[in-house]
């Protein structure tokens, strides 16, 4: 690891840690993520959001998700049904100086009223990823209820099925409605709806497809989120859209 910061803070009772950092080595970042963790006495199973930017990630994927799931794996954390402490995620193409990045936000919720929940997608059998191109090493989506209040991190999600393969290659209007259906999935799944949204990112493959996002918003009639564009490749080749984002209510 070449470089990072992070910050912990106290906020009405609950410890709060993020971290970033860019890396070349992905079992580095991974060490340097527990390490970080652990000299502010929190561990790996406190993280409830990460984030990847992986240079060239067609070719670095594989890789990266080895050195992930070794992480999980070392630290008991599974990938079954009813592991509570997978993080929701998203790995997108991205670098700085031709590194890559990781960023990360943890919650110490021991001695916390608290409640962490993960969120699944009817439409997409991520918890048993027996068929995926790649074992779902993260929630579709995590819910903390504060009981004042909720928050919900809803992962990268794409158009992608039951059985962990991409939908309707090669057609960006399919593929941009698949994805907001599944994000509609997840927001219904934790008593949440579009106007919960508070921040989102939509990832395009090719600048033409956001007038597409438009025309599928409308289509569905929902009103057009609010959030960041940006034109970067996902974890497959054959996907041309995915989306993230944070809803509260």
């Amino acid at each position: 690891v070449s470089d990072g910061s992070s910050v912990c803070y106290t906020y009405r009772g609950l410890r709060y840690f993020h971290g970033m950092y860019s890396f070349q080595n992905n079992f580095d970042a991974f060490a340097a993520c527990q390490s970080s963790l652990l000299r502010s006495d929190l561990y790996p199973s406190a993280i409830i959001r990460t984030w990847f930017y992986l240079d060239h990630i067609f070719k670095n994927y594989p890789d990266f998700n080895i050195a992930r799931n070794h992480f999980f794996d070392t630290n008991n954390i599974g990938y079954d049904r009813d592991s509570v402490d997978l993080p929701a995620s998203t790995c997108i193409e991205g670098s700085s100086c031709g590194k890559h990045l990781m960023q990360f936000y943890a919650v110490d919720l021991t001695e916390s009223s608290v409640i962490k929940k993960r969120i699944y997608n009817i439409s997409q059998n991520e918890a048993d990823g027996d068929q995926y191109l790649y074992q779902p090493a993260f929630s579709r989506a995590m819910l903390l209820d504060y009981g004042s209040h909720r928050e919900l991190q809803i992962s990268g999600t794409a158009s992608i099925g039951t059985e962990g393969k991409t939908l309707y290659e090669n057609d960006p209007y399919q593929q941009i409605k698949t994805t907001l259906k599944n994000v509609a999935n997840l927001l219904q799944e934790a008593d949440m709806s579009w106007k919960n949204l508070c921040e989102c990112t939509m990832f395009f493959t090719n600048a033409n497809m956001y007038r597409l996002f438009g025309e599928v918003c409308s289509d569905l009639k929902i009103e057009k989120p609010k959030g960041v564009s940006v034109i970067s490749h996902v974890c497959r080749k054959d996907l041309l859209f995915e989306m993230d984002g944070i809803a509260k209510k």
